[in-house]
């Protein structure tokens, strides 16, 4: 069993039980929610995976974690320099510590993944995106 075993179980349970009609069921795993999305910030994990063959895995409940999120969520308000977004998912600020370039007016949000050495031009990385050096 991997580390994360746990976790996949408890957004399968949620995912199955939130299609079934409960729509407590992703309030209920609201912390294990955010724990994937923190993995996914820090690479811990991936939405999709190379096999050993070349092939690419997805791993479903990583992304049911993210859709779960954009329920949790709450829209806010986010000032970033002269910009104001009103999103549910802040944008990451912590470039100088990942050691990421970031040229204006390029935007990462929060459970995005960036290895150091990234040099991100004007783009857009959303959550679940794993950007290599």
């Amino acid at each position: 069993m991997s580390s994360y075993d746990s976790l996949k179980l408890e957004i399968e349970d949620a995912t199955e039980r939130f299609a079934g009609g409960d729509r407590n069921a992703v309030d209920q795993a609201k912390d294990a929610v955010f724990e994937v999305i923190g993995l996914l910030d820090t690479g811990k994990i991936r939405v999709c995976e190379q096999e050993s063959d070349g092939s690419w895995h997805t791993h479903a409940w990583i992304k049911h974690a993210i859709l779960h999120y954009f329920r949790l969520a709450k829209m806010q308000e986010y000032e970033v320099g002269p910009f104001i977004y009103h999103d549910k998912i802040p944008l990451k600020r912590n470039f100088k510590e990942l050691n990421v370039r970031v040229v204006p007016p390029a935007t990462a949000r929060y459970g995005c993944f960036l290895q150091e050495g990234v040099v991100l031009m004007p783009s857009y990385v959303n959550i679940g995106a794993w950007v290599g050096a």
